[in-house]
């Protein structure tokens, strides 16, 4: 299908999967099931076989007309048959065909840019619903980390071991655990119901991996992208055949500007018997409607189409520009946290614990150090979430998969 090749998955009914708990392993496992489940989706593919049987009608040839006349006075009769066929229209049949292909083709291309905008969407909830669970779990871990550690500062405390300003902090500490707890369940409650959305499918039909991918070994240049833009963005193609198209249809008005004319053969009996043929002609006479509005028209058609190609054209690139360096600043973010920041934060919780050990130090002291190195990991999934969002913006607006390096696997 001319869809699966513009927007590069396969619409194949047969890979519908059977029913039950559904494997989210990768991204593209979930805009398969995106599209085989979407009730969007299935409305655009109608629209493309809509689009194809309009193609059918624009490049059938005209029909011939027939007229046929009986007369009958007493035992006399008369009869007359006339059939017809549209000059104009065989004449501009080459002309009228090219623009129904070139309209269809500007169709394809629209549908396609709707259909990418679609997987964009599910690559973006895909991987926001997967880091929002992990940020979940993490939080959760550190709630409960600070309660355990509240409650034995109340058992302390008791004891009379505590002061009241160490226990107020734990208590303070525990509860705004449990708050930001709180927020992070909703959060991820929040992002699976925006997946189903976007699937089509209830969020208990499916499971999702416990992690993000890391982050491919190399990302695309800019040129790259926006070479590849340039002849791969559906939007973008459906503008330039839709400008195309606006000036066939525009030179086909101007052809069409001449009277209607139709030529055939007409054959008459008269009364006597007698068998009459020759050649017969109808034209049009142009007294009232010149054309001018119809020209008009596809003058003004031809220039929107003109305009529109050239302001998504000055939107593109500085788009493109603009994913590009989130891309890189999210890469560069995830690096520094992974590499630098979660070792020192770790360094930190090590040094905190032996303090702790040696009585140099609280608990909250240890308990602040942890939740420190809790927050920088967290950091780090939301620079990968944001990494691959950044890449699913760009295979839309180039219209397709990035390049990807030898080396590198599929998220």
């Amino acid at each position: 299908m001319d869809l699966a090749r513009r927007t590069g998955i396969a619409f194949n009914e047969s890979s519908d999967p059977s029913p039950g708990t559904l494997d989210l392993s990768t991204a593209d496992s979930a805009i398969r099931l995106g599209f085989l489940h979407n009730p969007q989706t299935r409305a655009l593919l109608a629209e493309a076989d809509l689009a194809r049987a309009e193609r059918g009608e624009g490049r059938a040839l005209p029909n011939p007309e027939a007229d046929f006349a009986f007369r009958k006075n007493g035992g006399e009769s008369h009869w007359e048959l006339s059939v017809l066929g549209d000059v104009n229209g065989l004449l501009l049949y080459p002309w009228k065909r090219g623009a129904a292909n070139t309209r269809y083709r500007a169709t394809l291309n629209r549908l396609a840019a709707h259909l990418s905008e679609q997987k964009t969407q599910v690559y973006n909830a895909y991987f926001s619903a997967i880091a929002a669970t992990q940020i979940q779990a993490f939080v959760a871990n550190t709630a409960a980390t600070w309660e355990a550690a509240a409650e034995l500062s109340r058992r302390q405390r008791q004891a009379g071991t505590l002061n009241a300003l160490d226990l107020a902090e734990t208590e303070a500490a525990a509860t705004e655990a449990r708050l930001a707890l709180r927020s992070a369940e909703g959060k991820a409650s929040e992002e699976r119901e925006n997946l189903a959305r976007v699937l089509g499918l209830p969020s208990s039909a499916w499971s999702l991996p416990d992690s993000l991918p890391d982050p491919l070994p190399e990302d695309p240049a800019l040129g790259e992208l926006e070479a590849l833009a340039k002849g791969r963005n559906p939007g973008l193609t459906a503008a330039r055949e839709e400008s195309h198209a606006a000036d066939q249809l525009r030179a086909l008005a101007s052809l069409e500007a001449f009277p209607s004319l139709k030529a055939g053969i007409s054959v008459e009996r008269d009364e006597a018997g007698r068998n009459f043929m020759g050649p017969a002609v109808s034209a049009e006479i142009p007294l009232f409607d010149l054309g001018f509005a119809r020209r008009a028209r596809s003058r003004a058609e031809g220039e929107l189409a003109r305009r529109r190609l050239t302001a998504l054209e000055s939107r593109l690139y500085p788009e493109i520009r603009a994913r590009h360096q989130a891309l890189g600043v999210a890469r560069r973010n995830h690096e520094e946290v992974r590499k630098t920041l979660i070792p020192l934060r770790e360094t930190a919780t090590a040094e905190a614990l032996k303090q702790y050990n040696f009585m140099l130090t609280g608990v909250y002291r240890l308990l602040a150090a942890r939740r420190e190195e809790l927050s920088a990991r967290i950091l780090g999934m939301e620079s990968l979430r944001d990494y691959w969002i950044a890449r699913g913006e760009l295979e839309r607006l180039v219209g397709g998969p990035l390049p990807q390096p030898a080396s590198g696997d599929k998220p």
